[in-house]
């Protein structure tokens, strides 16, 4: 199963509060309904509506380009999509977070120019998220950096951390003794200082979890901080391909010819220095380096290891070797890009050649009453894809038995694993005899303070 933890104190960042323009109108845009989304006016605050599970509200914000602005819909009792659109109907952003019924939906934004945006509430297509909830939402403006904190503050989530992991973690003496990650842990608790950001604090602390050189534990900034990063953080231009540990760029960018150049520096610091920061926040099983490199290099992902590791820059010096002939190349004030360029460019230089399967399907060869169900995916991925696992399995079974079918293939071939108990639901509806699941199963105890 997967572990992740969280820091604390990253996740207060930009806790902003939400409100809105017209009450009575937020109650009263639904999908059937033909009178006018409110106008959100900015940073109002926040009052609370009712929604149905069935309705959908809608609202206007005038917003101006290139500044910074926080859309917050504070949940109240039910699971809620927040989608920003523009005036033909393009998604910009769509967020649903993984905090259930009550909590924060957020979605920073810079736009590319001034004018009108949508903003639509939904509640979420689920099981037991209830036949109505209520909510409040508002338009705040942002402005300077992420939320700095008290040095207190981040000892005790770093003490946290670590307090956490001797605990629950059965695997910690594996590749270094507890000393050896005392020690570590101890200089890295000596790199905290008072008002550092969410951010900071996560270059301090990832390291650590790191440490454990255990492929299923990591930690990841926080939605906020994630947010924040891709709606204002400016990103280094160039993709990469490694090559006997070399980092070769695959694509041009603003007329500068650099593809199949050697990436030696960025900023003044070497490549080899960059990626060994990059490599020190990732854990992988044991001593293994090569999964690291790729997960570098891979669906574009350079650039933001580069935002998270050294921060957002709206320009890059970078050196460059011609690896025909040696040549240095030095590029000074190359234009650092948005994300959604990033993106663009990554997706440009490095077309996909992964073929796309369906999550999950079922044929059926009713002529020898055979079924052949396939599950391609057993993570959270099903969320994303607004794909219902259980309720899927339930009909597939249910058709399965309708039409007596005697011979059932499951097909796992392109399947490489994901969450905890989904194998459970599957495996429930082929035998009703207690079975055992782990021959063997270690852990640190069976409660945890």
């Amino acid at each position: 199963m997967m572990k992740y933890f969280y820091s604390t104190v990253s996740l207060l960042v930009l806790t902003f509060a939400l409100g809105f323009a017209s009450p009575s109108y937020a109650q009263e845009t639904t999908p059937n309904r033909n009178s006018p989304p409110p106008v959100l006016t900015l940073d109002q605050k926040p009052k609370d509506f009712q929604i149905k599970l069935s309705e959908e509200n809608s609202f206007i914000v005038e917003l101006e380009k290139d500044k910074g602005y926080l859309i917050t819909v504070e949940q109240k009792g039910i699971d809620l999509v927040v989608r920003l659109t523009d005036t033909n109907g393009k998604l910009i952003k769509e967020q649903d977070s993984p905090n259930g019924n009550d909590g924060p939906e957020k979605i920073f934004f810079e736009p590319d120019n001034n004018g009108r945006f949508f903003v639509s509430v939904k509640p979420l297509q689920k099981p037991k998220n209830p036949p109505a909830g209520g909510y409040s939402i508002r338009v705040s403006r942002v402005s300077g950096g992420l939320t700095a904190y008290r040095l207190e503050a981040l000892e005790q989530d770093f003490d946290l951390l670590v307090s956490s992991l001797k605990e629950a973690h059965t695997g910690l003496n594996w590749y270094s003794t507890y000393r050896e990650f005392d020690d570590f842990c101890a200089n890295q608790r000596k790199l905290l200082r008072d008002k550092m950001s969410g951010l900071e604090f996560y270059r301090v602390v990832a390291p650590v979890v790191a440490f454990t050189k255990e492929g299923h534990t990591s930690i990841r900034l926080s939605l906020d901080d994630t947010g924040y990063l891709q709606a204002f953080g400016r990103y280094f231009p160039f993709q990469i391909k490694f090559l006997n540990k070399q980092a070769y760029i695959i694509n041009d960018f603003d007329g500068i010819k650099a593809k199949g150049f050697l990436l030696t520096k960025i900023n003044g610091k070497s490549i080899d220095e960059i990626v060994k920061t990059f490599l020190s926040v990732e854990p992988d099983d044991g001593y293994i380096v090569s999964g690291k490199y790729r997960w570098v290099e891979e669906i574009g992902a350079f650039p933001w290891y580069y935002i998270r590791c050294f921060g957002s820059s709206p320009t890059f010096a970078v050196e460059l070797t011609d690896p025909k002939t040696n040549r240095q190349i030095v590029l000074d004030n190359v234009r650092g890009i948005k994300y959604a360029e990033y993106r663009r460019i990554w997706k440009e230089s490095a077309p996909s050649n992964e073929i796309n399967f369906p999550v999950a399907k079922i044929d059926f060869q009713t002529e020898i009453k055979t079924a052949i169900l396939t599950y391609n995916k057993f993570n959270t991925l099903f969320k994303n894809e607004k794909f219902d696992f259980k309720g899927f399995t339930d009909k597939a079974f249910n058709e399965i038995k309708n039409r007596g079918i005697e011979n059932l293939i499951i097909d796992v071939r392109k399947n490489s694993g994901g969450e905890e108990g989904l194998e459970d639901y599957v495996f429930a509806y082929l035998t009703n005899k207690p079975y055992t699941k782990y021959r063997y199963v270690q852990a640190s105890g069976t409660t945890y303070s």
